[in-house]
């Protein structure tokens, strides 16, 4: 089978910058002998790796058999169904970014896309970002920080732009606080999670 891969590969590039290279009929008949049979045993290989709930390497070698014949049997669902299998694991240990990751991969297979929304949801993070005193640093530093912030695209982060008296009616999972010291106008940057002061 790689023999006759690395020669079909190499004819497509001759085509391809317009030179005919014409081959007999045996050897295309003898490529899709060595490729059925190449993906007949990478199927194989795929499936026994499956029942052996070794879904991790089930799921290379239908990758594998989907480079070599997309489309074979239902390579397809098996695949999806190793997937949604090894993320459910990463359900159970709250692994939420990798399972979000995952199941992205998968959104049309059973339930993926449900589970896809619900475990945004359970592991989402929401930052309220919390400006102390009047002054022209804080000014103008305060729209740069959520700018910044939000340029992340973390589907994982909430951020929140609350005032500083609406604080208390605000349930952030982190706050970060945004001071200028009255001393000697220097930049102070504290965090706090739900049960205290965790930087600054």
């Amino acid at each position: 089978y790689p023999t006759y891969l690395s020669a079909m590969n190499t004819h497509k590039q001759i085509s391809a910058v317009g030179v005919y290279l014409p081959y007999e009929d045996i050897h295309n008949q003898n490529w899709h002998t060595a490729r059925n049979t190449k993906a007949e045993y990478t199927y194989t290989t795929g499936v026994t790796f499956f029942e052996q709930e070794a879904y991790g390497a089930a799921e290379n070698a239908f990758d594998q058999l989907n480079r070599i014949s997309p489309g074979y049997k239902d390579v397809q669902h098996l695949r999806d169904e190793s997937i949604y299998i090894q993320t459910s694991r990463l359900i159970e240990r709250k692994d939420w970014r990798n399972a979000y990751d995952r199941l992205g991969e998968i959104l049309y297979h059973k339930d993926a896309r449900n589970l896809h929304a619900s475990v945004l949801d359970s592991g989402r993070v929401s930052v309220a970002v919390v400006t102390h005193n009047s002054h022209p640093v804080i000014n103008r530093l305060r729209p740069k920080v959520i700018s910044s912030l939000t340029k992340e695209n973390d589907p994982f982060r909430e951020y929140l732009a609350p005032a500083v008296e609406q604080l208390k009616d605000i349930s952030a999972d982190y706050t970060v606080h945004i001071r200028v010291a009255s001393v000697d106008t220097s930049l102070k940057v504290s965090v706090k999670n739900k049960t205290g002061w965790v930087w600054g």
